[in-house]
């Protein structure tokens, strides 16, 4: 049976906005997750085959240096996984909000109009 409340129809047209919306917000988090673990991935050095010594201890404090900002990467990284957590449950209620409005306005094919 199929409904013909005009408010059902933009009911769905406001969910699928959300949706989208929510959707958008979830790659963009995903993205920015995905940039995150780039830079953590750039910090680690690269071998130092030298017997400089003044060169082991610059690699010593780059060392020092680099542990202390892959640190603050990794708790970006916690606060991501948090975010990305919470997004994704949104933009899954969203998708099935839209789902259930769908349904109420098209009946299935196999119901007769």
């Amino acid at each position: 049976m199929k409904s013909e409340d005009p408010r059902l129809a933009r009911l769905l047209q406001a969910a699928a906005l959300l949706r989208d919306h929510s959707t958008a917000r979830l790659a963009a988090a995903r993205a920015a997750r995905a940039e995150s673990l780039a830079q953590l991935a750039r910090f680690d050095p690269p071998p130092l085959d030298s017997a400089d010594a003044e060169l082991h201890r610059a690699a010593q404090r780059h060392a020092v240096w680099a542990e202390l900002h892959r640190h603050r990467l990794r708790q970006t990284l916690a606060r991501q996984d948090a975010a990305l957590r919470d997004l994704h449950l949104a933009a899954a209620r969203a998708q099935a909000r839209c789902q259930v409005l769908e349904r109420r306005i098209v009946p299935p094919r196999d119901q007769p109009s």
